[in-house]
């Protein structure tokens, strides 16, 4: 009787510790595989215009994938939501290839805002985001690999402004890159799924990415208390 009230004590001050952290890491993963999965469950997809992508796949048809790689990592690294280029790469290039491209210009992307921030841009950021970097600083200081695989696995807030001050705060580099190309994969590989199944109509591939965003919350969820 004495175990089972221990337990349950137990369980209750873990559930109140953990509660916000689970909420919003639930919350951001779901948000957007939700509506996507909306979307296309309920037919709303054949209203989207996805012309564009066609025509970008026509135009540049003999090097598409070499063109889409470099226009992806250039734009990711000025403040491209990495959803729409893993989107863009499932939808053109299937869900394997595409979460392969999607990764790596995400990567890309990310190399040239750290490097660009830290050897070009620290004495301007500095003034502006003193507070933010200095958390960062703090943040990622010790335990970069876990810490940066936590962050990646929540998609909440921005992207761009985080690797600027990553840059900035002279974190370690390389569990940082390690940490970031890794964490990318499964959001990525979430909405390439999206942009594949609305291609060829595949609900098992929506069906598949929500439950992608299950298992990367609770990846989310152990890295964070155990950092």
């Amino acid at each position: 009787m004495r175990k089972r009230f221990l337990s349950v004590t137990n369980l209750k001050a873990w559930w109140s510790s953990h509660r916000l952290t689970l909420n919003l890491i639930l919350f951001f993963l779901l948000l957007g595989v939700v509506i996507s999965a909306g979307i296309h469950f309920s037919g709303l997809s054949q209203y989207f215009n996805l012309q564009t992508l066609d025509n970008f796949a026509t135009q540049f048809q003999q090097n598409l994938t070499l063109n889409f790689l470099i226009l992806m990592s250039l734009g990711t690294a000025i403040g491209l939501p990495r959803q729409i280029c893993a989107f863009s790469a499932g939808y053109l290039f299937g869900s394997a290839l595409g979460i392969l491209l999607a990764t790596t210009a995400a990567i890309i992307g990310c190399i040239l805002t750290v490097m660009i921030a830290r050897y070009g841009l620290r004495q301007i950021l500095l003034p502006k985001f003193q507070r933010q970097v200095d958390k960062i600083h703090q943040l990622l200081q010790y335990r970069t690999f876990r810490k940066t695989l936590m962050v990646r696995f929540i998609p909440a807030g921005n992207n761009f402004v985080f690797n600027l001050c990553v840059g900035a705060a002279r974190v370690p580099l390389k569990p940082y890159f390690l940490g970031s190309y890794l964490g990318f994969i499964p959001q990525m590989s979430i909405f390439a799924l999206i942009g594949s199944g609305i291609k060829v109509q595949s609900n098992l591939q929506i069906t598949v990415s929500v439950i992608l965003a299950l298992i990367a919350a609770l990846i989310a969820w152990s890295l964070k208390s155990r950092s």
